[in-house]
């Protein structure tokens, strides 16, 4: 109509007032479902116009025609905009039919939909509805968001146009038949201020994944008004290369201006700032003048009207007190962040804190490592396709789907021509060799060339960080890397009942170096710790000469909380078992050989650590023997017992100790002859060193008992017994829970040699005390349940020892694992009752 010599169409043209625009695609708009449904369809013309690549130029012409057309001053045009992901197409694999089942996306962005005239800004002429781009214009009579606001626009809307247009006609009844003043709108189009580019250069390789954090940046970004977004997650999980692909997709939609500065210190956020300033030709930038604050001219102009739209990108940006310490402080540096409704910001971070100083929550996007077939596509861009697919996928487990070092080892892989299979058997040689493989230098086209490559230098600014704010999370990160990954108890950290404690818990948390194992609030909180920090912790403490004496700290915490392996203990012994079998693999660390001389620790304190280390072996093969495990206690038994003689010599009671726990343990392996010799050495140095009536004395007695049962020898068994039983008695009290263990033990050996009435007497009397000692659920309970069990049915008191069998196994298996031997033991004496009574089908149950 604009071009029309028609009168009739010049004045239809004059008598509208304007349009209401509804997620209409000014910049294009997610197609990528769309034209793979119109391929060789005529509708794919159309289609490829809303392309937000393709259709670039024809779009930039028919927005450019539209203003010169509609350019008066006194219409007007709003925008509305859709705030929710929309699900895509995708077809069935067997109706082949489309269907509306994809992964969601924001199909028209912001920046898009409310691409109009340059004069009209605001919430005013741009407005957001709840609602993806299908349901934006649905209102139900219960809509309290979206209908209000269309609702209000449409009112105004309609009144204004009323009296724009009267106006309009009441000029032209006067006589005057001009047109209407119009905006220049070539103008108009061009004005805009220049804008600049001032980011790396693309990445050479192809973006993969990651599609989840480009929809949420997307829905975040808003390209009219001033948004802050933050990138946060671990070293090496990809926000720098997140954050590139971001802008340089926001940069094709429209002629924002993109500015990128390294925000990992005050030299180069100066540096950065002022390399801006050149290129934009802010002046006083080369002002030698000490006084002008560089700066703060730099963002000034940000905030004017002279730089446009933009987006400026803060990479890096981890410090905290470098950024936000001393509220009032003149030069920190988060003073020096524009706001303005020109621009937006967008921060990476490791440091969560940060994150949260800078912006809201909702703004704050946590980012992850990859999934399975990220990881996947990601090493196959990079060493190829030739290996098998459980290849990839073992490779990006043990690197637990980390980008940067799975970069990092596909670059290996390729440079040396290795296969997946060589690069992990290499890898899973030692820790030293992961450590290595972790630290080789590669090709990026993607970091800042100040920063090192290698992961676990990566991982190595984060700890610096740490060290110089926060010690107290530098020491607790350091003892938790000598632990094992998973459900680290806080009771196991070197921690005091104050508030720097809790800080250094949330310093680590906030560089997500360490996360909560549950979300509920627990007495003993734990944590997990990645993998990759652990070994890159340990290869920045070899580094700075730290790691030996760590370890050293890590043996005497875990000595002195690991407690006796018995029954009591079990729970806690269960949660720190892990631990302290990493804290014991670390024995050839007890050295410090890569000390200056100056600094060796000395022999003493090499000498009670080694003390501590056979102490801790002791407690856990104690609580494998307490669980029925002897083949895992056997060996850390020998091992302890063997420093122990070292240290401490033969006849030392802590030596002893040890051997008198090997001892049980042979026993219960069923290497009598091993354990019974062993059992009287111990005896007869116990009575020398310790006296005939100590506890530990007789505690030997009974066990040397136990094993002459076991192997047959039941009169010196039985004879054995009685007198521990009598010094018992008398030494430690008739209730006491050795004492009882004694009186079960002369019980079984009774009933092994047919006195069968003693035992059940002296069995039944064991049970009440024991019930009222230890409880029912106790294991020696449960065991003296069993011989009486077992003592009755050999009395031919079948449906007796029936019942108290079946009860024992109901207890027992509430208690102990199904495969302990005493369970095992409770089913066979179960069968062998049922098959006494001719119940054979239901025994062979049992066996």
């Amino acid at each position: 109509m604009s071009r029309s010599n028609d009168l009739d169409d010049e004045f239809l043209l004059q008598s509208t007032y304007g349009a209401l625009f509804f997620g209409v695609p000014s910049q294009g708009m997610e197609v990528a479902d769309l034209m793979s449904m119109a391929q060789g369809h005529p509708a794919q013309y159309t289609v490829n116009l809303l392309n937000q690549q393709l259709g670039f130029r024809l779009r930039t012409r028919l927005q450019g025609e539209f203003c010169e057309a509609f350019a008066y001053k006194d219409s007007k045009i709003v925008h509305f905009y859709e705030q929710e992901m929309s699900a895509t197409m995708i077809q069935e694999a067997e109706s082949k039919r489309w269907v509306r089942k994809g992964p969601k996306v924001l199909l028209v962005t912001p920046a898009s939909a409310t691409c109009g005239r340059y004069w009209e800004k605001g919430s005013d002429y741009l407005v957001s509805l709840p609602g993806d781009h299908s349901t934006m214009v649905k209102f139900s009579e219960n809509d309290r968001d979206g209908y209000p606001k269309v609702r209000e626009v449409v009112r105004n809307f309609v009144k204004e146009a009323e009296i724009v247009i009267k106006h309009r006609i009441q000029r032209a009844l006067n006589g005057d038949l001009s047109p209407c003043e119009k905006v220049d709108a070539c103008k108009a189009i061009q004005i805009r201020p220049k804008s600049y580019f001032h980011a790396p250069p693309p990445s050479m390789e192809e973006f993969t994944g990651r599609e989840e954090y480009m929809s949420r940046l997307e829905t975040v970004y808003d390209g009219n008004k001033h948004i802050r977004i933050a990138l946060y997650g671990l070293s090496g999980i990809g926000k720098t290369r997140i954050a590139l692909e971001a802008v340089y997709k926001w940069k094709r939609l429209d002629s924002t201006s993109i500015f990128w500065v390294h925000a990992g210190t005050s030299q180069r956020m100066n540096k950065d700032y002022l390399d801006i300033a050149k290129a934009v030709g802010i002046v006083g930038w080369d002002s030698q003048n000490p006084d002008i604050d560089k700066l703060r001219l730099v963002k000034d102009w940000f905030e004017s009207a002279a730089s446009g739209r933009w987006i400026l990108v803060l990479d890096n940006a981890d410090d905290i007190d470098l950024l936000y310490k001393g509220q009032h402080n003149a030069n920190r540096l988060a003073n020096y962040f524009p706001r303005s409704s020109n621009g937006t910001i967008l921060l990476t971070t490791r440091n969560k804190k940060v994150a949260t100083s800078f912006t809201t929550h909702k703004n704050i996007v946590s980012i992850k490592a990859f999934n399975t077939t990220e990881s996947i596509n990601l090493l196959k861009s990079k060493v190829g396709d030739d290996f098998h697919e459980r290849d990839y996928v073992k490779l990006a487990n043990t690197l637990d789907h980390v980008p940067l070092a799975l970069v990092q080892a596909a670059a290996f892989i390729s440079t040396q021509s290795l296969s997946i299979t060589r690069y992990l058997s290499l890898y899973d040689k030692s820790d030293a060799f992961k450590i290595d493989l972790l630290s080789k230098e590669f090709e990026d086209d993607i970091r800042d060339r100040d920063i090192k490559n290698p992961i676990s230098a990566t991982f190595a600014i984060s700890f610096e960080h740490i060290e110089k704010s926060d010690p107290r999370a530098a020491d607790i990160l350091s003892i938790m890397s000598m632990l094992d990954t998973q459900a680290i108890p806080t009771s196991l950290l070197p921690l005091d009942e104050d508030i720097l404690s809790t800080e250094a818990l949330g310093t680590l948390q906030a560089f997500s170096l360490i996360t909560k194992a549950s979300q509920q609030e627990q007495e003993d909180q734990s944590f997990d710790m990645h993998r990759l920090v652990r070994l890159a912790m340990h290869s920045w403490l070899r580094i700075s000469r730290e790691l030996k004496l760590w370890a050293r700290s890590s043996i005497a915490i875990m000595s002195k909380r690991f407690p006796e392996g018995s029954y009591e203990n079990l729970d806690t012994c269960k949660t720190y078992l892990p631990h302290a079998l990493i804290v014991l693999s670390s024995e050839q660390t007890l050295g410090d050989d890569e000390l200056p001389e100056a600094l060796h620790p000395s022999q003493e304190v090499l000498k009670e650590t080694k003390i501590l280390h056979a102490a801790l072996q002791l407690r856990v093969s104690q609580h494998f023997t307490t669980m029925g495990n002897f083949q895992s206690a056997e060996p850390i038994a020998r091992r302890s017992l063997t420093t122990r003689k070292i240290m401490l010599g033969k006849e030392h009671p802590d030596t002893l100790e040890s051997m008198a726990n090997l001892a049980s343990v042979l026993e219960g392996q069923g290497k009598y002859e091993e354990s019974e010799r062993m059992n009287r050495q111990i005896f007869i140095l116990k009575e020398t060193v310790l006296g005939k009536k100590h506890p530990d004395t007789l505690m030997t007695m009974s066990n040397l008992a136990v094993v002459l049962d076991s192997q047959g020898k039941y009169e010196e068994s039985e004879w054995m017994n009685r007198q521990t039983l009598i010094l018992k008695e008398t030494v430690l009290g008739k209730k006491h829970p050795n004492t009882l263990t004694t009186m079960n033990n002369l019980a079984l050996v009774l009933d092994k040699q047919g006195k069968y009435e003693e035992s059940e007497r002296m069995n039944r009397q064991t049970l009440i005390l024991q019930e009222t000692v230890l409880g029912k659920k106790h294991p020696n309970t449960l065991t003296t349940m069993s011989n009486l069990a077992v003592v009755l049915n050999n009395q031919g008191k079948y449906e007796e020892s029936e019942q108290m069998n079946r009860q024992t196994l109901a207890l027992i298996e509430t208690v102990l694992d199904k495969k302990h031997p005493l369970v095992l033991t409770v089913r066979v004496n179960l069968a062998w009752t049922l098959r006494d009574q001719g119940k054979f089908e239901e025994a062979r149950m049992y066996q």
